[in-house]
């Protein structure tokens, strides 16, 4: 029982004896919990050594903290998910990243002219650097997932990393130097393993190893293409391009017989790595064109045969949609 004097200390605290007695009815003792330390040894010795090791805790403690300070961590909303948890703790981190951007059926390049310079400058040791830019909307990410299509349908070596995949895609982290590279390593080795002689996986020798790489596919008449794309959402997403910058640092100056093809919208300098505005001329720097007539043409072909088109004349069918055709086009 309480002594009456520390009771009246109470009662006062808690504004009188009513709502003492409201406080001391919804409030809840939990004793014998263990101190910070002993809870931290214990939820360790549930991870290490079976699922992660010392530096995957500490990785796994720091991210935790910064997820319960800051608002929408991890992105996109604040939901931890498993694949957060898991990306962490992996005894082999980081893993490989989705690179697979959606190309629609039926996809075709905005024009045919701006297409075939794009290829001739890609194959072309003299312009290894080319800068795809655009509005938004435009298509750059779709077309340059086309082109790597088509690339590796050929039989070219192609590697790719998008910056920005759907606003749904949280499991990796897309700015990452490390993530990037371990990606890049990781599709370079499943896909050209005939190609990979005296390459390592070292992170922070990317560039040696895209070099090494480039120079055993150049005994076989080969080139390395590396595309990288959405460059514009590194800054909007992040408020920070000291990532983007590494990677760029490690890639430049270029390894011979490989071609980098970059995407981004033309956001101001302070956005985009500095090597990358040092590295390329103004020629360099290719706008993606709206779609021609043609391509528009196709597109309609596309939709009409997956969802047919309601026209006033059936039997006028094509040429009511070479005027729906002309119309968008306009």
């Amino acid at each position: 029982k309480v002594p009456t004097a520390t009771l009246a200390l109470v009662e006062a605290e808690c504004g009188g004896k009513l709502s003492a007695a409201d406080f001391f009815s919804k409030f809840a003792f939990t004793a014998s919990l263990p101190d910070w330390d002993r809870f931290e040894t214990s939820l360790r010795d549930q991870l290490v050594p079976t699922d992660t090791d010392s530096a995957g805790w500490l990785l796994l403690r720091n991210e935790v903290t910064r997820w319960a300070i800051l608002q929408r961590e991890p992105p996109p909303d604040g939901k931890i998910q498993r694949e957060h948890v898991v990306r962490l703790i992996s005894k082999k981190r980081p893993r490989p990243i989705r690179q697979d951007f959606f190309v629609p059926e039926g996809y075709a390049p905005p024009n045919s002219a701006f297409d075939t310079v794009i290829r001739k400058r890609m194959a072309d040791r003299a312009t290894p650097m080319t800068v795809l830019w655009g509005t938004p909307g435009r298509g750059k990410s779709t077309y340059l997932s086309y082109l790597t299509n088509e690339l590796q349908s050929k039989g070219d070596a192609v590697l790719r990393h998008h910056y920005f995949l759907t606003a749904e895609d949280s499991s990796a982290n897309r700015a990452s130097y490390t993530d990037i590279a371990t990606s890049l390593y990781d599709q370079l080795f499943s896909r050209y393993p005939e190609f990979t002689a005296g390459v390592t996986d070292d992170t922070e020798k990317l560039g040696l190893g895209l070099g090494i790489a480039a120079e055993n596919l150049a005994r076989d008449g080969k080139r390395l293409y590396l595309i990288v794309d959405g460059l514009d959402h590194v800054y909007r997403d992040t408020h920070r391009t000291d990532q983007l910058n590494h990677l760029f640092n490690v890639l430049f100056p270029l390894p011979e017989n490989l071609s980098l093809i970059v995407g981004t919208q033309r956001v101001v300098d302070d956005q985009l790595p500095a090597k990358l505005l040092l590295n390329t001329k103004d020629d360099d720097w290719i706008e993606i064109p709206r779609m021609d007539e043609v391509a528009v043409r196709r597109w309609l072909e596309t939709q009409d045969r997956s969802r047919p088109i309601a026209v006033r004349w059936s039997d006028r069918r094509s040429k009511e949609i070479d005027k729906i055709g002309a119309a968008l086009f306009r």
